[in-house]
């Protein structure tokens, strides 16, 4: 009895370790993968709010309706049952950020592995994508395959949040 109390103590731990690393990885061929699922078009959100486990914060802006999942650090924004954004936050104390805390997890833009110490300069470097900074708040990857749009803010030089979109 002993011996099963411990296994199941380490299963919970490790299960519960294992829901904290969210993997997020946008490939070079404009392909966006959450987990292991890819997101698109009228992907529906129920799916991917079940592989983040955690009942999201829900707020509405502007008409939309958000999800906040704070463990992780980001928010998903929902249309009509599908994902049509997912948000990123790596600064919470930047004007736009939704989430209340900063990302929990793992971001690959192909090969570039993104952080919160991430400046311009950096995107502008990324092998195989090509990101256009308009102004010192916002970098946007020009000519974006498939069907997501990905758009990197900044505050002060601090990358506050990137916006993954659905195309429409």
């Amino acid at each position: 009895m002993k011996y099963l109390t411990l296994t199941l103590l380490l299963m919970v731990s490790f299960a519960a370790k294992a829901q904290q690393n969210l993997a997020v990885n946008f490939r070079l061929d404009g392909r966006l993968n959450i987990f292991e699922l890819e997101i698109k078009k009228d992907f529906q959100a129920n799916v991917l709010f079940a592989r983040l486990a955690e009942k999201p914060e829900v707020i509405e802006l502007n008409g939309s309706k958000f999800g906040l999942f704070n463990s992780y650090g980001v928010a998903v924004q929902v249309l009509n049952r599908a994902v049509k954004e997912f948000r990123i936050t790596f600064n919470a104390e930047a004007g736009e950020a939704f989430s209340k805390t900063v990302f929990n997890g793992t971001l690959f833009l192909g090969e570039f592995q993104v952080t919160k110490e991430a400046k311009q300069e950096d995107f502008k470097k990324i092998k195989g994508l090509q990101f256009v900074c308009s102004s010192a708040e916002q970098c946007i990857l020009e000519n974006a395959k498939g069907d997501i749009r990905v758009t990197a803010s900044f505050k002060e030089g601090i990358l506050s949040s990137i916006v993954f979109g659905v195309k429409d």
